[in-house]
C-alpha cells in the first residue's frame, strides 16, 4: 500500500476530529479530558553546576541543553494565537499526540510553508534548510531555518496567519 501525503493528511484530520470532539465532551460534562500529568522529581549531583537559567553546566563549562528552564515568553505576538503548549507533558507525547499537535497547528495556519520560506528569504538571504510549523507560548509561527552566504546560520520566525516576519536570531 502506498502512503501518499492526502492519506496522511486524511488521517491526522480524522484523528484532530476526535480530540476535538473528546474535548467538547469532557467540556460538556465538566470533566478533563485527559489525566493531569503525573509529577516529575528530578535528582541533581550535588558535584554539577547549574546556571542561572536552571541547565546543568558539565566540567567543559557546556550547557547541557536537554535541561532547559523555564522558556521565555517571545517578543513578537502573532496574528494567529492557540494555547499555549504545555511543556511540562513533553515526556508524556506519543507519536499520535504530535500528530494530532501538528494537524492542528496546520488547521490554523493560513500561510503554506513554501509561503515562510520565501518570506523568511526575503529578509534574509541564503538557503532555506528546515521550515517547521510551531506553537511559541500560544504563536502560531514557522520557524525557517536559513543557512547564510557567509556560512552562518540563522533563524527566522514567520507569523502563520499573515506571513510577515516576526523575528530573527542567529544560531
Amino acid at each position: 500500500m502506498r502512503i501518499t501525503k492526502r492519506s496522511v493528511y486524511s488521517g491526522l484530520a480524522g484523528v484532530g476530529i476526535l480530540l476535538g470532539t473528546g474535548g467538547l465532551a469532557a467540556a460538556a460534562t465538566g470533566t478533563d479530558a485527559a489525566p493531569a500529568p503525573a509529577a516529575v522529581v528530578q535528582q541533581t549531583d550535588p558535584a554539577t553546576t547549574v546556571d542561572n537559567e536552571g541547565n546543568e553546566v558539565d566540567e567543559g563549562n557546556e550547557v547541557d541543553e536537554g535541561n532547559e528552564g523555564p522558556e521565555t515568553p517571545p517578543d513578537y505576538t502573532s496574528s494567529v494565537q492557540t494555547t499555549p503548549e504545555d511543556e511540562t507533558a513533553d515526556a508524556a507525547e506519543t507519536p499520535e499526540s504530535e500528530a494530532a499537535e501538528d494537524a492542528a497547528l496546520s488547521a490554523l495556519a493560513t500561510v503554506s510553508p513554501d509561503e515562510a520560506a520565501a518570506a523568511a528569504l526575503a529578509s534574509q538571504p541564503g538557503t532555506v534548510g528546515e521550515v517547521e510549523l510551531a506553537n511559541e507560548a500560544g504563536n502560531v509561527v514557522y520557524e525557517v531555518e536559513i543557512a547564510t552566504d557567509a556560512g552562518g546560520e540563522v533563524e527566522v520566525i514567520i507569523d502563520a496567519g499573515n506571513g510577515s516576519v516576526l523575528a530573527s536570531a542567529a544560531e
